[in-house]
């Protein structure tokens, strides 16, 4: 019986990963970073049945987010990771997350999705609470380290927001065209 449990698991974490893989490989460079985002923290997600209703619902949050986009542009590519599961946005959302760390205060997903959160919300310095929160249980990816940088440059901090572009084009690697462009110019802004 556990044989097939972790059969069917393996089969589950499997099946989420191509569908992700799919999805990178047909949507618009645009949204590759909502794709990656999911797929970074596929592995964080327990158990294979879990990580298929992850890369399901994070699908289903970037085509509805897509469709949404046109209406409010404000939704940027950042706004998935809150999205998925409660779809909610700012202080709802971040209210959220937190009452999720009261049970687990190691939970990466909601320090993420807090991160994100004050991202939209111009909160630059809560941003990196929840990021060196985060940085605590999981190590950072292309989009947090790309948060990272954008809440140190808001904040005016130049040298710690070009530490940060940099270790973010140094682990893109051409992933993330739009960012990529974003971070050579504010390096080049920066003087760095």
């Amino acid at each position: 019986m556990r044989g097939m449990q972790r059969g069917f698991d393996r089969h589950c974490g499997t099946v989420a990963q191509g569908i992700l893989g799919w999805a990178a490989r047909h949507l618009e460079p645009s949204h590759r970073l909502w794709i990656d985002a999911l797929r970074g923290e596929l592995d964080l997600v327990g158990g294979g049945p879990a990580q298929l209703l992850w890369a399901l619902g994070g699908l289903s949050i970037v085509f509805t987010t897509r469709r949404r986009s046109m209406a409010r542009p404000w939704n940027s590519p950042l706004t998935l990771r809150y999205g998925v599961g409660e779809r909610l946005y700012g202080y709802d959302a971040i209210a959220a997350f937190r009452k999720a760390l009261g049970a687990s205060p190691s939970d990466v997903d909601a320090w993420s999705g807090i991160a994100f959160a004050d991202s939209e919300l111009h909160q630059y310095a809560d941003e990196l609470h929840a990021l060196s929160m985060r940085s605590k249980y999981a190590p950072d990816n292309p989009p947090t380290l790309f948060l990272w940088a954008t809440a140190y440059d808001n904040l005016h901090q130049s040298k710690a927001a070009a530490d940060y572009y940099h270790r973010f084009l140094a682990a893109a690697q051409g992933k993330y065209p739009d960012q990529e462009w974003q971070a050579k110019h504010r390096l080049v802004a920066l003087g760095k």
